[in-house]
């Protein structure tokens, strides 16, 4: 958040296994979707919990990357679900 004050981002990558409880989460997300400099980042999680895309919808989010992840592939990962290689 305090990054996208003083940067741009182009999109924001949530660890979500690192929330105490889904209230944290939700204020989190709940945060970059009502602030005009952050409603149009796309947000992913990486995550260890297994989410339908109705589940993606509902947080607000544009998918998951599932954990363990391969960091080498990480950054092809997200641009594939950005539609970046395009």
């Amino acid at each position: 958040m305090a990054k996208t004050k003083t940067q741009k981002v182009d999109v924001i990558l949530v660890d979500l296994d690192t929330f105490a409880s889904d209230r944290d989460l939700s204020t989190i997300l709940h945060q970059l979707q009502n602030n005009p400099v952050t409603q149009d980042i796309p947000v992913i999680l990486l995550t260890t919990t297994v989410l339908s895309q109705e589940q993606f919808t509902k947080l607000g989010v544009r998918t998951a990357i599932a954990k363990p992840f391969d960091l080498i592939t990480l950054a092809s990962q997200v641009s594939a679900v950005l539609g970046w290689n395009q």
